[in-house]
């Protein structure tokens, strides 16, 4: 029965066509809407109202999906699904087996992570096989997918193509084999069972054909080395490593080093030429200064500055066991030296040792350590190897033909004297014999032959000096003295050692020589090898300062007076990447000191300085009004001095 809104006929009626403020029921707000309904609830309940009990008679009855709820419906009338037997969801076919199943194997795989022997779970049935495609498993997709698969079965993974595929993925994937050295990287190893194998490079080399590489690309230590396969072949396949480029060089702050094609700048050698030229020139000039201390057993200098020597000659003179006159019941053996050293100790007992291999044992000599020069002197023979003749009853001679007339003979059974005929003697004097006879005074063999002498003299030993010494090339060393007090001493002989007076000075300017040739043989050998080049050379950005000198007698000048006017060229430290299309400005951060090294005196030069600035070849200049120590021309200074110097542009 439709309700007539105009005129309702019991209060259920007026609930339900009733306004707030003119709004409908259907625009109520939801509170409003419970209050109304639990009302209509109440009146119903109580029977009120003219309604009707009858249910089919309600009008606006429910709906789902446009179907009346009136009548018996099922959910096929309402467009619902209807729920089988067993199963919570309508289209849900999650059973309580394949429930169990997902439970076994998610325990077995948690055991597998932990180590777990999976012989505990028993067989692990796989149900849910048939859910999924495994057409394309060849040979596998033939097992029936309700066999149950237990822990160790290997049925699949050695079936047909599944095998196969497994086989080539595994054994192509690069894994950790352990560490090489270059040398271990042998041909043998390139067969299929290392194929994957990445091996850790312990030190560095070279490739050779085994790699894909080629011949003769760099391996660098910490590199990874690995085994691929190449067609049919197997090859070494050289891996990224570690390389620390740290202290490279960038090519930007090379600039003025190298010329567009890679060459080296030819200025740069003209400057290293011209410091060699000025080294010379010094050194000539300190000559004067130099203290020689001649041969001894030990030599104590004190005073000394921490420099090269100029010179250390030491001799090699053989050794002789024993005591007294030799002779055949006094037997002194003689030895020769393989090695030449000299132990420097300063007051604090500190030592440093430098040696020189000779190559051969030595008998009589000297080396000149700072040219490496070995002059030779003596001889060592076996007697029982020359070739003697009987002369008279007991006088045997022999023939040494590179031997010096005199007394400058070592025997090891009968001692050398200028008194011929005196038995148990030897004896080599041209005046007397002539054409370099040696002879040998023994009554024991009176009755003999000269081949039984010659045998009776095997193992005899014998030193002589030889008329023309001869000279060999060996490996210099530089000696360096400590600071103050020095002992030396030679592992040979006596040692002769000549200091320079300003030997600190010379060794500092030699020692920048050094490191400028150093640097020019690393550029020309390619900018990707050349490392701590950015020690040296510092390229100035504007606003940039730089710390030139320092606090210590750090530049050597050469001064060229000409009246009240100086001109001194102080070599950078450190060297400064001079453009020319810079500006530089200068302030000394500390007093200009001039030491004189003859004397050792030293005054403060700061008012008496006119300019400073720096040349294109990388050298400071400081210009000085004049003299202050008054003395001729062409004088060797020192310049203690701290500059400051800043790129204005």
């Amino acid at each position: 029965m439709a309700v007539d809104h105009n005129n309702p006929q019991s209060r259920d009626e007026e609930i339900l066509i009733a306004t707030i403020d003119g709004t409908e029921y259907n625009k109520l707000p939801q509170s409003r809407m419970e209050e109304l309904l639990l009302e209509l609830k109440e009146v119903i309940e109580e029977g009120g109202g003219g309604g009707t009990s009858d249910y089919e008679n309600l009008t606006n009855q429910p709906q789902v999906n446009g179907e009346t709820l009136i009548g018996n419906k099922t959910g096929s009338n309402l467009g619902l699904v209807d729920a089988e037997e067993g199963k919570g969801l309508s289209t849900n076919d999650y059973d309580d087996a394949e429930k169990a199943a997902v439970a076994a194997a998610t325990s077995a795989i948690s055991a597998m992570k932990d180590g777990t022997d999976l012989d505990s779970f028993g067989d692990v049935e796989v149900a849910l096989l048939d859910k999924a495609d495994i057409s394309d498993l060849g040979t596998a997709a033939a097992k029936d997918s309700t066999n149950a698969v237990t822990s160790g079965s290997t049925d699949l993974v050695e079936s047909g193509a599944v095998k196969d595929a497994i086989d080539a993925a595994v054994s192509s994937a690069y894994h950790h084999a352990g560490t090489k050295t270059v040398a271990q990287l042998t041909h043998d190893l390139l067969i299929a069972a290392n194929e994957g194998n990445v091996y850790n490079i312990t030190d560095s080399g070279t490739t050779t054909s085994d790699f894909i590489e080629g011949i003769g690309k760099t391996i660098y230590e910490g590199s990874n080395v690995g085994i691929c396969k190449v067609g049919n072949a197997y090859m070494f396949d050289l891996l990224s490593g570690f390389v620390d480029t740290t202290n490279f060089v960038q090519k930007s702050q090379t600039d003025g080093l190298l010329k567009n094609d890679g060459t080296v700048n030819n200025e740069i050698e003209g400057d290293v030429d011209q410091v060699k030229s000025g080294l010379t020139t010094l050194n000539t000039e300190v000559n004067g200064d130099a203290t020689t201390y001649p041969y001894a057993d030990v030599i104590t200098i004190e005073d000394a500055v921490p420099a090269n020597l100029a010179d250390c000659s030491v001799k090699i003179e053989p050794v002789q066991s024993g005591s007294g006159d030799p002779s055949p019941t006094n037997v002194r053996p003689i030895t020769g030296h393989t090695d030449v050293s000299v132990e420097v100790t300063d007051e604090d007992e500190k030592t440093k040792t430098y040696t020189i291999q000779l190559g051969d044992t030595i008998y009589g000599g000297t080396v000149d350590f700072n040219t490496g020069v070995m002059t030779v002197t003596h001889k060592y023979v076996d007697m029982g190897t020359l070739g003697w003749f009987k002369d008279s009853t007991n006088v045997f001679k022999t023939t040494l033909s590179d031997g010096k007339y005199g007394v400058n003979l070592i025997c090891s059974q009968y001692y050398a004297t200028t008194n011929v005929n005196v038995d148990g003697t030897i004896f080599f004097n041209n005046a007397y014999y002539g054409d370099y006879k040696m002879a040998v005074c023994d009554s024991r063999y009176v009755d003999d032959t000269a081949e039984t002498f010659a045998t009776a003299m095997d193992g005899v030993q014998l030193v002589y000096e030889l008329a023309t010494p001869t000279t060999i090339q060996l490996t210099p060393q530089q000696i360096q003295l400590f600071k103050g007090q020095n002992t030396l001493t030679a592992s040979t002989g006596q040692i002769s050692v000549t200091v320079n007076g300003v030997s600190g000075a010379i060794s500092s300017v030699q020692e920048q020589v050094n490191d400028h040739e150093e640097r020019i043989e690393a550029v020309e050998s390619g900018l990707t090898n050349v490392k701590g080049i950015t020690d040296y050379f510092i390229d100035l950005a504007v606003g940039e300062s730089v710390i030139i000198g320092g606090n210590h007698l750090g530049f050597v000048a050469w001064l060229g007076w000409n009246g009240l006017q100086a001109h001194g060229e102080v070599a950078l430290d450190p060297c400064i990447l001079i453009r020319p299309s810079s500006v530089y400005s200068f302030t000394f951060e500390d007093d200009v000191n001039m030491v004189l090294p003859t004397t050792g005196a030293s005054t403060n030069a700061s008012s008496l300085v006119s300019n400073v600035y720096v040349q294109s070849s990388g050298e400071a200049v400081i210009e000085f009004t004049s003299n202050p120590f008054g003395t001729a021309n062409n004088v060797i200074v020192l310049i203690r001095a701290k500059i400051k110097m800043t790129r204005t542009a």
